[in-house]
């Protein structure tokens, strides 16, 4: 025969059934938490790993830029070196014409004269090495673009609005008005 259980122990049985349950679910919660928890590190890792990578991305990026601007640096340094030397045989015409004035005092203008156009077409065939073209305006049609008028005159029959003197002659480089023409412009009276 068995001994009959007192009611502690019967009380304590039926407390460790009814926990067992909760046992259960507390362990699934547990479970949960820890795949939560799992996840939330890798999140976190992934992040860390995106934003050094983001990171570098923009350093790579800085360097890139670092790089071309000294590439265009040199290239700019180049071509105006280049540009400039092409200048010099026009410099040292100019200083052999201001020689030979002092040395002639202005005895022989013509001879002068045409030492100064020699260097005049040797400074415009530099400036045609490197694309810089002479603005030829006159009788030609105003051209706001390349020409600024400073006056205007009468026109003669058929020459209004183009270009009857030039002032100050305009270059361009290229498509680029290095500076405008200055101009007297015919205009018809109104």
């Amino acid at each position: 025969m068995s001994k009959p259980k007192d009611d502690k122990q019967v009380n304590d049985q039926v407390s460790a059934d009814a926990l067992k349950p909760e046992n259960t679910e507390l362990e699934s919660v547990k479970s949960e938490l820890e795949a939560l928890k799992q996840q939330y590190d890798q999140g976190v890792e992934q992040l860390a790993l995106a934003d050094s990578k983001y990171k570098a991305a923009v350093a790579e990026q800085h360097n890139i830029q670092k790089r071309a601007d000294r590439e265009i640096d040199k290239v700019r340094q180049f071509s105006l070196e280049r540009f400039a030397s092409g200048l010099l045989p026009v410099a040292d015409s100019l200083e052999k014409a201001i020689e030979a004035f002092e040395v002639d005092k202005g005895n022989n203008v013509q001879h002068m004269q045409e030492g100064v156009k020699l260097v005049y077409s040797s400074l415009l065939e530099v400036f045609g090495r490197f694309n810089v073209v002479k603005h030829d305006a006159v009788d030609q049609p105003f051209d706001p673009e390349k020409m600024e008028a400073i006056s205007s005159v009468k026109a003669a029959e058929g020459q209004a609005d183009c270009v009857t003197q030039v002032v100050q002659t305009g270059y361009s480089l290229g498509e680029r008005t290095l500076r405008p023409s200055l101009v007297i412009v015919a205009k018809e009276d109104s």
